[in-house]
């Protein structure tokens, strides 16, 4: 809007060497019906009452008024008074603001964009006000909402209102860097924005999220670049990828389970496809067991996942009654899982399993044979931020398996299971998470099908499975801290127990703490834990964060 500064001199002396001695005696401001009176003598600082006239303080003055930015109009003229003059101040006041209408703003209200204008209904427009709003608008919306627009065209009416239209960037094209194994469609699949789309750096963060959470990656960074229209951009998502592959094995000797070792082949991004694979040997004094998985995430448009699992199994169990006996386990799985939500999966497990306790000689205990059929239900909720070092956010699990005669096994019952972790990031490189992990049941359930406590991944300080029972509760405390880029520290506090035929009882709960530490390499995360039980302590050598 163009501001016209008018001053009216009229000079009333006829000598011009004398107005030097001209007095002021009052000065007065006309025009101004809702801009306090106050506010322009504020701007009023070089001519004053008792003071000489001066014609560039006058002109000063009225610059300083005008700066003041409510008015369309300001000028002065003198009056001619005994022993001197006075000086009247007359302005004009811009339109008092009815009303103002944002255009052109798919993401954000029109409310919510006028508000960062620096003007609002029912005041007097204040045009300085509003050109500062207009600079900086684009940038304080960006920094507060993510939503990339600009200002193109202002309208102010005479009646007040002021229309503003903006315009708004959208993705011309999204581009994929970075990635020498992975396909790009693993990654495009996983984004929740799309050319074409306005850009929006919520949806931009979370399609990042989506992709670091897939495991493929150590980094996931998006790269902004000039779109063909100036209100375009092209959106370029950089990845650093990390190994999923490997091929290892491991051999050890221990008092209770003599020479144990394993050979395992996995890749979690099988062929760059997403696609999960692994084969596993582990044999020992005590087992004997052969596995082999596979997992497909993505079969269908609607995101729904497939995985099955094969396995031939052999423990030795050691009683206390001394009387061992070999438990031998052939099955397999077939898994389905559809998303339910952003954050959520729901997951139905088809289970099959023929089970043989094998007695040594002499037992008073026969031989016993059975199968199970049975149907999981589960639902995984995944919020963190990070799938190897999660700082924020939580991970929860559901399920209910349920297994009976009508689906052709030997065993009938229900076991429920419910799995809580949270991630509290305390600074940069240090994370407090803490779980809660419970199962119970109804029906029959076989003692092959416990709930199992102690050892790595339960209460740290005892025997894996040192307590067994048709339910149980598991709480986990870890103060997480990064020593350098791979490797990071652990202080942990375990509680829990497993009950057999009896109620929980709290106060019956298994104590371990103790610390460890983590190693990031291109095997994945190994865990190595020291625990402090009631009997002293162990040292654990695991895969992956214990929760």
């Amino acid at each position: 809007m163009k501001l016209l500064v008018l001053i009216c001199l009229i000079l009333i002396m006829a000598q011009p060497a004398a107005a030097a001695t001209i007095e002021i005696k009052d000065i007065v401001i006309e025009g101004s019906a809702h801009v306090a009176e106050e506010v322009i003598r504020g701007a009023i600082t070089q001519t004053q009452v008792g003071g000489t006239f001066s014609e560039e303080a006058v002109k000063a003055d009225l610059q300083g008024i005008a700066d003041l930015g409510f008015f369309q109009d300001v000028g002065a003229r003198l009056n001619e008074v005994p022993g001197g003059v006075q000086v009247v101040f007359r302005v004009a006041e811009n339109p008092v603001i009815r009303d103002v209408v944002v255009e052109g703003s798919t993401i954000l209200s029109s409310g919510e964009v006028a508000r960062y204008l620096g003007v609002e209904p029912g005041q007097v427009l204040n045009v300085l006000s509003l050109t500062e709003g207009l600079k900086g608008m684009a940038d304080q919306i960006f920094n507060e909402h993510g939503v990339a627009l600009r200002p193109a065209d202002l309208e102010i009416m005479e009646d007040g209102a002021i229309k503003l239209k903006v315009v708004e960037t959208r993705i011309a094209a999204i581009e994929i860097a970075g990635n020498e194994k992975t396909k790009d469609e693993v990654i495009r699949r996983e984004l929740r924005i799309k050319p074409g789309d306005i850009l929006e750096m919520s949806k931009v963060y979370e399609s990042l999220r989506r992709v670091l959470m897939l495991g493929y990656f150590d980094e996931v960074k998006p790269r902004f670049s000039d779109g063909p229209d100036p209100d375009q951009t092209v959106l370029t998502v950089q990845v650093t990828e990390r190994k999923t592959g490997s091929a290892h094995f491991g051999a050890g000797y221990s008092s209770v389970d003599g020479f144990i070792g394993y050979i395992e082949v996995a890749d979690k991004n099988f062929l760059g496809k997403g696609q999960e694979v692994n084969i596993r040997w582990e044999f020992g004094q005590n087992k004997n067991t052969y596995d082999l998985g596979f997992y497909e995430p993505h079969l269908d448009a609607k995101g729904t996942s497939f995985g099955f699992n094969l396995y031939n199994r052999a423990y030795k169990r050691i009683t206390l009654d001394e009387w061992d006996y070999t438990d031998r386990r052939t099955g397999g799985s077939l898994t389905l899982g559809r998303p339910m939500g952003d954050y959520t999966r729901g997951l139905v497990k088809f289970k099959l399993e023929n089970t043989k306790l094998e007695y040594q000689s002499g037992s008073p205990y026969d031989d016993d044979e059975s199968s199970l059929r049975s149907v999981t239900l589960s639902a995984l909720t995944n919020t963190t931020d990070h799938p190897f070092y999660p700082s924020k956010g939580f991970k929860s699990r559901l399920s209910a398996e349920i297994a009976g005669k009508v689906l052709g096994g030997d065993e009938e019952f229900i076991k429920y299971e419910g799995d809580f972790a949270k991630y509290l990031g305390l600074s940069e490189k240090h994370t407090l998470a803490l779980r809660v992990s419970t199962g119970t049941s109804t029906g029959e359930l076989p003692k092959h099908e416990y709930f199992w406590v102690g050892g790595a991944d339960t209460v740290r300080g005892y025997k894996y499975g040192e307590s067994r029972g048709d339910k149980m509760l598991v709480i986990n405390g870890e103060y997480r801290f990064r020593l350098v880029d791979a490797v990071q520290g652990v202080l942990f506090m375990d509680f829990g127990n497993a009950w057999e035929d009896e109620a929980m009882d709290l106060g019956d709960l298994m104590r371990g703490y103790g610390a460890g530490i983590r190693l990031d390499t291109p095997l994945g995360i190994i865990r190595i834990d020291y625990g402090i039980g009631e009997d002293g302590g162990q040292t654990y050598f695991s895969f992956g964060q214990s929760f």
